[in-house]
């Protein structure tokens, strides 16, 4: 698992080696990035906020910011991931760029005094039926600008009821991984 492209392009990213970390393959990372850099509203990530959730190797997040983001805040409830997070961030020379929280999002309240964002990823275990949460969170706390986007990361056997007040952009299945793109729309 590598950085694609950006400032920290080809450097490898550490992960730990056992089941409680699912790392986003570099295929299914280039192909999102791609959907997000080529779409009509942002066509690059640079400047933008991101907010990385269920973050296990920041992978998601770091990719952004070697792309140009301007700053993404990190937020796992593992003190592994955690710890994993912060050296592949100093590896790759971004970590005054980026904020990490430890913090289980089922309690994590306030999340709003951590400002807006333009994209959020999240990347949950699989089958636990956190995609419902993160929206009702990002829409009650007011995580997201308008036009921004959220990126779940699911099983490929799951479905997403999005709210009305969401644009689906795209559902890809990438072997067992499917990845949800939508985008907040203006009311």
């Amino acid at each position: 698992m590598r950085i694609l492209t950006g400032t920290a392009k080809g450097i490898k990213l550490k992960t730990i080696n056992d089941n409680s970390i699912r790392p986003t393959t570099d295929r299914t990372k280039e192909s999102l990035f791609n959907i997000l850099e080529h779409n009509s509203v942002y066509k690059k990530i640079e400047k933008k906020r991101v907010l990385d959730l269920f973050s296990g190797t920041g992978s998601l997040g770091i990719e952004a910011l070697s792309r140009g983001a301007e700053y993404c805040l990190f937020v796992d409830n593992d003190h592994k991931s955690n710890t994993l997070i912060e050296e592949n961030l100093k590896a790759c020379n971004l970590i005054s760029k980026a904020k990490i929280i430890r913090k289980d999002i089922k309690i994590f309240k306030k999340m709003s005094s951590f400002g807006v964002f333009d994209i959020i990823f999240a990347d949950p275990p699989y089958n636990m039926n956190y995609s419902d949460l993160i929206i009702r969170l990002s829409i009650e706390e007011g995580l997201l600008k308008k036009n921004g986007f959220i990126v779940i990361e699911e099983s490929k056997n799951v479905s997403i009821n999005w709210p009305n007040n969401y644009k689906i952009i795209t559902e890809r299945v990438y072997a067992k991984t499917k990845i949800h793109i939508a985008m907040l729309k203006e009311l």
